[in-house]
């Protein structure tokens, strides 16, 4: 199954299973079944450079980081604009150009807040909680623990942060090597951790593609990779990955609901 063509960064499934995903380049987010068959635009909204996406477990909502006009907007199942939270600004629930975002089983919302360096935590009631310094952002997950997984492609790393924001530790630089772009990612019920590296012949994890990482986060547990090789130079590929959500792709076995 395909999910549509372009500047495809964010990607999230509902109950259903339907697929959401997100184009920041044609600023559209869209609407399709499990066999790829497109059903619907989002609409009544203008979006510039929506990046990750998340399907809240309790209310059903669609969640877009919208980068470009610095806010979340959320959306019902048949596309149509609820509202917006968070405004341009680096105070306490404003953004600046958020790439990413995860909601955990209780419904408390993680952002990664990447232009103010930062990954911010709010309720279901999308209230400010707290935030821990993050620096380049740019992907977030949610285990069926709590815990937090925050990637940044300047850092090469991934840090885990237990629900309090407390860094557990660090891992993928210097355990199993540096990750060049380690953007968006997803964690499965078993507690497996995949994320989107686009990355190059020269990185010492050496593979363009989805890695995956076992519950422990020490060892890379096995690769799917998507478009490329990891001989492959970047500038041949296509269908970059950029974000994964929990959903199944294209028969991959990349299976779960990790932002629940």
């Amino acid at each position: 199954a395909g999910y549509g063509t372009g500047a495809i960064y964010g990607i999230a499934v509902d109950s259903s299973p339907d697929v959401y995903v997100s184009d920041s380049i044609s600023n559209t987010v869209k609407k399709f079944n499990s066999s790829g068959t497109e059903l619907l635009t989002f609409s009544g909204y203008t979006f510039s450079a929506p990046y990750g996406l998340a399907v809240s477990p309790k209310t059903g909502y669609i969640y877009v980081a919208d980068s470009g006009n610095n806010t979340i907007a959320y959306f019902n199942s048949s596309g149509t604009y609820q509202a917006t939270f968070g405004t341009a600004g680096a105070g306490n629930g404003q953004f600046n150009s958020p790439k990413d975002i995860a909601i955990d089983s209780a419904g408390n919302f993680y952002v990664a807040d990447t232009g103010n360096n930062r990954v911010q935590k709010f309720d279901s009631n999308m209230t400010y909680v707290s935030q821990w310094a993050y620096s380049s952002v740019s992907g977030v997950a949610v285990d069926n623990l709590g815990n937090t997984y925050v990637a940044a492609p300047s850092t090469g790393k991934i840090s885990k942060y237990d629900s309090s924001g407390t860094l557990i530790h660090d891992f993928a630089n210097g355990v199993v090597g540096s990750i060049s772009e380690g953007l968006g990612m997803d964690v499965d019920s078993s507690g497996n951790l995949y994320l989107a590296n686009l990355s190059n012949s020269t990185n010492s994890i050496n593979q363009y593609g989805v890695l995956k990482f076992n519950r422990a986060n020490i060892v890379k547990s096995g690769t799917l990779t998507l478009g490329g090789s990891s001989t492959t130079n970047i500038s041949t590929v296509t269908n970059v990955p950029m974000n994964i959500g929990s959903v199944t792709l294209d028969n991959v076995g990349l299976t779960g609901n990790g932002d629940v």
